[in-house]
């Protein structure tokens, strides 16, 4: 569980993780060296990941995103498959679902020629029966910060 002073670091970090520590804590009225001891647990219990850049593929060349949803042939271990598809370069998501699919995968490409590309390599697994991909036409949503943020928030409240 996380306590009131890491929530408040957590929230100003979602805003913006380049913040200092002293801003963080003129921000949220702690001492910097609490939101320094925040920061290095909130790191160890696994809470936050990485620090990384929220990059728009479509500006370096991405322009197509895909979801592809596949099922596997039979009833198994499919962490080899999901393995194989983890480290396809194109994908950047990849979930174990509970339903009519198995799996659902999240990619970008560039162009046409390298959605077929990569249609080709899943449908190509060994376990992968079938699958049906879907083209997003526009992204009118995406803020995967939103749903941490409000349980934040009606938590601080």
């Amino acid at each position: 569980m996380l306590g009131k002073a890491e929530k408040k670091v957590l929230l100003c970090l979602l805003d913006n993780s380049r913040m200092s520590y002293s801003e963080i804590a003129k921000e949220t009225w702690l001492s910097r060296q609490t939101v320094q001891r925040c920061i290095k647990s909130l790191k160890k219990k696994g809470v936050i990941r990485r620090f990384t850049v929220d990059v728009d593929p479509e500006k370096i060349g991405l322009d197509i995103m895909v979801y592809t949803m596949a099922s596997f042939k039979r009833q198994t271990d499919y962490t080899k498959t999901e393995r194989s598809l983890m480290y396809l370069r194109e994908v950047s998501q990849v979930h174990h679902l509970l339903g009519r699919y198995d799996t659902l995968i999240e990619a970008s490409v560039k162009d046409r020629r390298q959605l077929t590309a990569l249609i080709k390599k899943i449908q190509g697994l060994s376990d992968i029966a079938r699958t049906e991909t879907f083209v997003v036409f526009e992204t009118l949503k995406y803020a995967p910060e939103d749903p941490i943020r409000r349980i934040l928030e009606s938590s601080l409240n």
